[in-house]
Order: structure tokens, then C-alpha cells, then sequence
């Protein structure tokens, strides 16, 4: 838990009628094709992005600058004449000249700087990873401040999506490319849901939750891996990863005072893992490569992906994840997306049995939020709340939904923080007017007053994101 004071509401409220219609381990740091033109539905951002409105004409008062040029110019007609003046500008222009070639010299200086420290095609790469940057780079979404000073300042992007597919709110760039990371798990679990591989090995709601989490080794998570292995009949050294230790601080304590050693269950993703196996055994598939992207069970998973993304399956990109498994990327808002169906579950959106087991799924995270992630965490708190859905990812990305409003949020933390996520949640809902109480919760367990190690208050984290309404 964040030990953190009050906070201001995160900007103007914006009044809204939704209609409804529709600290962790390496791992959780750890072309979409045609998409008929709904990848710029969030609307332009040209001139009156966050507020700022119309610039042009009266900027900073510009018009009387403009006057007061014209008297300059009047007074030194008056005192030398236009030649004069007239000279002055040529030695000016003169001066520019040489300011421009002075610049050109130290552009070309800078690249054979980078020439020769990184080479020609090291140089390209350079610069092709600067070009990169500026494409995902987001807007101010949280300000850290100490002693009364900025001291950081936290910037991301925002998607809020209904679940009929409609983009109806974003910060920054709703369209920018982002990986899932352990977001996706609760989704990744449907497919042993679908293919009977949850009921044959006889597994309940709380193993469901772990399929579904980034546990933290805490002793009743423990509980229910152990259960789970016995039932499913897999083994531990079968799971890809390497042994590790409790990633959470309640599991490290509980470790230490059991002189526990190091193991594969420890893994935040141990439970993801089993359940993959699970399904693997269960339709005969190999065990010894079940992580590789072209295993059957992968190709099964993506394709359940794609369906909660609305994307087809060769549009969403991969990499792989922490875990050793692959992980999928997609613009920020078919995050969200996917989201809303997984809590909504709208009929026209899919069959009956993804719908089903997608209700499963998130019925079994309300169930046992405690099991989905652990103590201290933001996505603990809101599943506590029967109408919220939520999930933490490494490098940033945070996603929850809210079922009654058929909406979802995905936020995404260009700094990849974890810290900056409650105040950035609160003025989602604060903006939007939705989630009830939810915001206070939040506030409750992750207080924006940041204290130190001597238990004094310092700074503060404030939001300072400003929804559009689309």
C-alpha cells in the first residue's frame, strides 16, 4: 500500500451521461489491420486539446505588439530615417546568416558525434528509436510535488471505451500502441474455460482467480497453487521460468519466517502457467514447448485475444512477456475494449459460451480479489467492489471496468509507475461521474500525501489529467 493526503479533484469535472449501452517481478515490469476508420474516433486533437483553445491572433496579446512594432519603427524613421533603419536590418540579416551556419555546424558536429560512437547503422537506429519515443510519449496524467515543488511529473495515456466498441472519453493518445502484459491474463485463462480443461480437472472459482493473477506469494495463494498442481496433475519443474522468490512484501516476510527456499510457484504468473498446461494435457498438445508462439495452445489464446479486441489475430503484434510466454500489443483503447466485454458481456458481441466464460472469469476475480493480486494493491481494492473488474500489467498499464456502465479505462504510464495509477483512477471517475464511491475507496487505501521513512508527510501526488469527451 502507497502511504500517501487529500487530493484536488484532477481538473474541471466534466458532466457526462453514460447511457449504458453497453514491486512486481521482471514480469509484471513485465499493423492491426483495417479498423474501418474507428482508430481516429476519439476525435481530433488539434487546437483545443486539454483546453487550450484557439491561439491564433491574440496570443500573449500579440495584436498590441504588432502596434508597438509600428511605433519602433515610426521612431527611428524620426531619428535617422527608413535608410538607416534599412541598413540596420541588412547588418541583422548578416548576423542571422551567420547564426544559421553556426547552427548547421553543430548539427552536422552532433551527427558525426553520433556517427562515430554508434556507427552508420547504429546512428539509424538512434534515430529511428527517437522517432519512436515521440510517438508514444503522453500527456501530464499525475504531478509528484515536494515541498511545495513539482518534483515529477507523471504523463500516459487514457482510453475510456464503452462496450459496444464506442470511444467516448481519452487523455493523450487513445490509438497508441501498448502491450497487454499481465492485463491480458484474465482473458488468457478463458481459453481452458472453453475447452473443458476447468472442469475436467474439477477447478473452482479461487483457482480461476489465480489463472488470472500476478500473485504475491502470500500463504493462501500458495494454498491454492499447491491445489491446483495436485488436480491438474502438473508438475512444477514443467512451468518454463526460473524458481524465484515472493514477489509481495506480506509473502517475503511469510517466507523468511518459514526458512522457505526458492521455487516455481513463487512466480507472479505461476497460476497463468498451470492453467495452460492444464489445457495442454487435457487435448494432448506437447508440454515441453507449450510457451512458444506457434504452439497450439498460443495459437488458441491469440485467437481468444483478437475476439475480446475486436482485432483479427494477424494485427495484433507480439513479443514475449517476462514469464516466457508471448504478449500482445494493440492501440491503448482496444485494451479498454476488451475490458468492457469482459465485464459487460454484451449479447451482440459474441457467443454464447465466450460469454459465459468471460462472466466466469470476472465473477471468480469479485469473488476473490485478494487472490488476483494481494495486499496493497489498487486492483485488490476495486475488485472488492461487485461492479468493477480490474488489473494491473507491467511498464504502467492499468485497465478496470465497471459493469453496470458497460465502460472501461486503460491507462498507460509512459514512466511505466505504479504509484501514480489511484490518482489517475480518481479523476477518471471523477471527471466522468461514474463508480459511485469508488474514487473515496480508492483514496482511502492509497492516500495522495507521500511520507517518508521518518513517517513524514513530504509531498503529495495530484492528478492533473483533463478527459475529452468525444
Amino acid at each position: 500500500m502507497m502511504p500517501d493526503e487529500e487530493p484536488g479533484d484532477g481538473g474541471e469535472r466534466l458532466d457526462v451521461e453514460l447511457n449504458g449501452d453497453e514491486s512486481l517481478s521482471d514480469e509484471e515490469q513485465e499493423g492491426y489491420g483495417s479498423m474501418s476508420g474507428d482508430q481516429n474516433r476519439y476525435g481530433s486533437m488539434n487546437g483545443d486539446q486539454d483546453g487550450y483553445g484557439s491561439m491564433n491572433g491574440d496570443q500573449d496579446g500579440y495584436g498590441s505588439l504588432k502596434e508597438e512594432r509600428k511605433e519602433d519603427v515610426g521612431l527611428k524613421g524620426e531619428q535617422g530615417g527608413y535608410e538607416s533603419l534599412n541598413e540596420e536590418r541588412n547588418e541583422n540579416e548578416s548576423i542571422g546568416e551567420e547564426q544559421s551556419e553556426d547552427e548547421s555546424m553543430k548539427e552536422e558536429q552532433s551527427e558525426d558525434v553520433s556517427m562515430k560512437v554508434f556507427g552508420e547503422a547504429g546512428s539509424m537506429r538512434v534515430e529511428e528509436r527517437w522517432n519512436e519515443v515521440d510517438e508514444i510519449g503522453g500527456l501530464p496524467l499525475v504531478v509528484a510535488t515536494r515541498g511545495g515543488m513539482a518534483e515529477n511529473v507523471h504523463r500516459g495515456h487514457v482510453a475510456v471505451v464503452r462496450a459496444d466498441g464506442k470511444l467516448v472519453a481519452a487523455a493523450g493518445n487513445a490509438d497508441v500502441w501498448t502491450f497487454m502484459r499481465s492485463t491480458a491474463k484474465p482473458i488468457q485463462a478463458i481459453a481452458a474455460i472453453l475447452a473443458g480443461a476447468v472442469e475436467k480437472a474439477g477447478l473452482d472459482d479461487a483457482a480461476l482467480a489465480l489463472m488470472s493473477a500476478s500473485h504475491q506469494g502470500e500463504a493462501e495463494h500458495m494454498a491454492v497453487l499447491e491445489r491446483m498442481l495436485v488436480q491438474t496433475g502438473v508438475a512444477e519443474e514443467e512451468l518454463i521460468f526460473h524458481e524465484t522468490l515472493p514477489s509481495g512484501m506480506k509473502g517475503r516476510h511469510e517466507w523468511q519466517q518459514g526458512g522457505g527456499q526458492p521455487r516455481k510457484l513463487y512466480h507472479v504468473c505461476a497460476g497463468k502457467h498451470i492453467g495452460m498446461l492444464a489445457l495442454s494435457k487435457q487435448r494432448g498438445w506437447p508440454l515441453d514447448s507449450y510457451w512458444q508462439p506457434d504452439h497450439p495452445l498460443q495459437r488458441e489464446v491469440l485467437r481468444i485475444v483478437s475476439i475480446f479486441a475486436g482485432l483479427p489475430p494477424e494485427a495484433i503484434r507480439l513479443a514475449i512477456d517476462g514469464c516466457g510466454l508471448p504478449v500482445f500489443a494493440m492501440p491503448l483503447w482496444r485494451i479498454a475494449l476488451a475490458y468492457a466485454r469482459l465485464a459487460a458481456q454484451p449479447e451482440a458481441w459474441a457467443d454464447t459460451a465466450v460469454r459465459a466464460a468471460a462472466a466466469r472469469i470476472a465473477a471468480a476475480m469479485n469473488s476473490h480479489p485478494a487472490l488476483v493480486e494481494g495486499s496493497g494493491r489498487l486492483a485488490t481494492t476495486m475488485l472488492g467492489d461487485g461492479n468493477v473488474v480490474a488489473k494491473s500489467g507491467a511498464q504502467g498499464i492499468f485497465v478496470f471496468a465497471l459493469r453496470q456502465e458497460q465502460l472501461a479505462v486503460a491507462i498507460k504510464m509512459d514512466d511505466g509507475t505504479e504509484s501514480a495509477w489511484p490518482q489517475a483512477a480518481c479523476a477518471v471517475l471523477e471527471q466522468l461521474r461514474i463508480g459511485g464511491e469508488l474514487a473515496e475507496r480508492i483514496r482511502s487505501g492509497f492516500p495522495p500525501s507521500i511520507i517518508n521513512d521518518a513517517g513524514q508527510t513530504v509531498g503529495r501526488r495530484e492528478p492533473c489529467l483533463r478527459l475529452r469527451l468525444l
